[in-house]
């Protein structure tokens, strides 16, 4: 298993998943395929569970993402809960997001009611 890096795009984000846990994502994320986009970054998480590090730190910093892209984040937030429900692996996602910007705040809201996995709210 190799480390995932994507370069950002004007309508993706950069992506640095590292085979030592530290997963991030970055930019904006509006995608003409949202789909064609994410799913190498959840066939990257759903390969990672069987060569799991002692833990995993998901950063998002979105400043903006379409409906799409949303689901599809929250398939892959749902992948890390399943990692953190069979308590092989720590894990935590940072959601960091604009104080100003309290639609971004707000959608972190969303997420949170689905998962069992740590949620850290970031404010920068």
């Amino acid at each position: 298993m190799l480390d995932l890096i994507i370069e950002d795009t004007t309508k993706t984000p950069s992506v640095e998943f590292l085979i030592n846990g530290e997963l991030r994502i970055a930019g904006r994320s509006i995608p003409e395929n949202a789909v064609d986009f994410f799913n190498p970054l959840i066939n990257w998480v759903k390969s990672l569970k069987a060569s799991l590090p002692p833990s995993i730190t998901f950063t998002v910093e979105l400043e903006y993402i379409n409906t799409s892209s949303s689901k599809l984040l929250l398939d892959l937030f749902r992948i890390l809960d399943e990692i953190f429900l069979s308590n092989k692996s720590k894990v935590e996602i940072i959601w960091m997001y604009d104080y100003e910007d309290e639609d971004s705040r707000d959608e972190s809201d969303s997420y949170i009611s689905d998962l069992s996995v740590p949620f850290t709210l970031k404010a920068f």
